[in-house]
């Protein structure tokens, strides 16, 4: 019975290989997300704009859409990222619709 038991389980428990993968973004996309990118302060100044719409198919990351918005390949340490109004690192996953906000450093006093 215990055998019996313990087979069930194993059939209907979800795999935890599985689920570990669904945290994942796919790498490739059909279909063009719509993705809303703000600058704020002198990034703003620099960039010469202060919010764009990216449309990408293979845009699935915060540096992706940096990439698309930029034209530049890299993304200085310093610039803070926010996804949907969340702090967020270069290798957060982005979705259909999110809203993507780029901060130079912050200093206060």
């Amino acid at each position: 019975m215990a055998l019996l038991k313990t087979a069930w389980i194993a059939q209907t428990a979800p795999d935890p290989m599985i689920h570990w993968l669904t945290r994942f973004k796919p790498c490739r996309r059909d279909t063009p997300m719509s993705i809303k990118v703000h600058f704020f302060a002198s990034l703003s100044e620099r960039l010469g704009l202060s919010e764009t719409e990216v449309s990408s198919a293979s845009a699935t990351t915060a540096l992706d859409v940096w990439v698309e918005a930029t034209g530049q390949t890299e993304l200085a340490d310093n610039i803070l990222i926010a996804v949907n109004k969340e702090y967020a690192k270069s290798d957060t996953g982005i979705e259909d619709g999110d809203e993507v906000a780029f901060f130079p450093p912050v200093t206060g006093g």
